[in-house]
């Protein structure tokens, strides 16, 4: 590594940086800076899920509305099944007993005999 110069904050002297007094301070450095790094990493780490979230969010209510009204409209066609459901057991039930219902009337109206 070649040498560098630095001035001495106090009398102003040339010093030359000799590679035992450059690594505690690139070792320093490197430290800080990774600390700036790990810290800006987490802020925006922070950030993403915050804004993921939010979105989700978002999103998890819109489908929770959906389901609501699919449950709804689900509801109501089991209603309308059942009652359907009903009706049919009524009419095919009628018919059995249609026969002896209109019987005495038709007997009682019966076309006169030809003779």
């Amino acid at each position: 590594m070649a040498d560098s110069m630095i001035a001495c904050p106090k009398c102003g002297e040339k010093i030359a940086l000799t590679s035992a007094i450059e690594g505690p301070i690139a070792e320093r450095l490197k430290a800080e800076l990774e600390g700036k790094l790990a810290a800006e990493r987490a802020k925006l780490v922070a950030q993403a899920k915050a804004n993921a979230e939010a979105q989700l969010a978002g999103q998890l209510g819109e489908l929770r509305a959906q389901l609501g009204e699919k449950a709804k409209l689900l509801e109501t066609a089991q209603a309308t099944e059942l009652e359907l459901r009903k009706q049919r057991r009524e009419f095919f039930r009628v018919p059995l007993t249609l026969p002896a219902v209109l019987t005495p009337v038709v007997d009682g109206v019966r076309a006169p005999e030809r003779v």
